[in-house]
């Protein structure tokens, strides 16, 4: 008696289809879990994130998802202890969709209030003391001024030197003053657009602290 012959249907793996602006679009977990492999696999996702494992790459194309951003944005998204971050130019470009966002200026100022300027020829004299940044919105006529000092840093514990906090804000105290203040004010003024997201600079340096700084945001189900 001839052996009866069995047909094998080969899976057909999860389609991934390409939505606006290049990014690729998901329905559901699975599909979202076969978006990251992909871009694991074609070395398209940072190396950060892939270091990082497949969760941190979800993670980064859900929230290129959320803010409707392209496929490249990924290259501005960090990942530090769980926590998916933003980096500093990607950061601004978010305050400025805000619909109501306007003007700012910013710049250094030394412990006696002077302005750290080439106007005041003291670019290589002036000691940056504090970080200044004065934010205009278009419903507003006045100007919100925001400062980080060297003062509040020592207050918090930054520039602490030991073993447990080697954070390099020690040795870059400017960039210390401008990432900290450029946080507060922006999110201050702007925390609709920026909606709770973590600002790379602004956390990375400080990698032993517990609070827990992990924006409220929507689980996987709720998404879909």
């Amino acid at each position: 008696m001839e052996a009866e012959k069995v047909e094998t249907v080969e899976k057909k793996g999860v389609v991934v289809s390409i939505g606006k602006q290049g990014a690729l679009d998901f329905q559901n977990q699975t599909e979202l879990a076969s978006a990251a492999r992909l871009l694991i696999k074609m070395n398209m996702a940072p190396k950060t994130l892939i270091e990082q494992g497949l969760e941190a790459v979800m993670s980064a194309l859900l929230f290129i998802k959320q803010f409707n951003l392209p496929i490249s944005a990924m290259n501005e998204l960090g990942y530090v202890k769980g926590k998916l971050t933003v980096f500093g130019s990607l950061f601004t470009a978010l305050a400025e969709r805000h619909e109501l966002y306007g003007e700012k200026e910013e710049f250094f100022i030394t412990k006696e209030g002077d302005r750290i300027s080439v106007e005041n020829k003291n670019l290589t004299t002036g000691v940056p003391w504090a970080h200044v940044m004065r934010i205009r919105r278009k419903d507003a006529t006045v100007w919100n001024e925001y400062y980080f000092s060297i003062d509040d840093a020592e207050k918090a514990g930054l520039l602490t030197k030991n073993t447990k906090l080697d954070s390099g804000w020690v040795k870059y105290t400017k960039d210390l003053l401008y990432h900290k203040n450029k946080n507060r004010a922006l999110k201050s003024n702007y925390a609709s657009a920026l909606n709770g997201i973590l600002y790379h600079e602004d956390i990375a340096a400080d990698l032993t602290s517990e609070k827990d700084v992990t924006p409220a945001s929507q689980s996987l189900n709720e998404m879909f």
